[in-house]
């Protein structure tokens, strides 16, 4: 087992870090991919593909990059099995991520 923290980020920093890549949440994706474990499930990440693959997204950066930073993220990530459901966001669509930091 490693002593690297284990970290979930929200997928609105994923994106902006690939948005900006000298802008604080960049800073904060390198950090952990550096030194720490980002813990994605299968539904944070599915969230992520769809969002960041929008239109709007598309003047950020040409599909292959979308498509290398999804692949980055991918094989860094440590991916949990979510067994134990969470249902205590004013939000429910936070649930997922307090899923994976409660599973992971």
């Amino acid at each position: 087992m490693t002593n690297k923290p284990r970290c979930v980020v929200d997928t609105n920093v994923l994106i902006s870090a690939f948005l900006s890549k000298k802008g604080k949440p960049s800073s904060v994706v390198r950090r952990v991919l550096t030194h720490g474990v980002l813990l994605e499930s299968a539904a944070t990440f599915e969230e992520l593909e769809t969002c960041i693959r929008r239109p709007k997204f598309r003047k950020y950066g040409p599909p292959e990059e979308v498509e290398a930073y999804l692949g980055l993220l991918s094989d860094q990530s440590h991916f949990v099995t979510i067994t134990e459901k969470i249902t205590a966001c004013t939000d429910p669509d936070d649930d997922m991520f307090l899923e994976v930091a409660v599973n992971g």
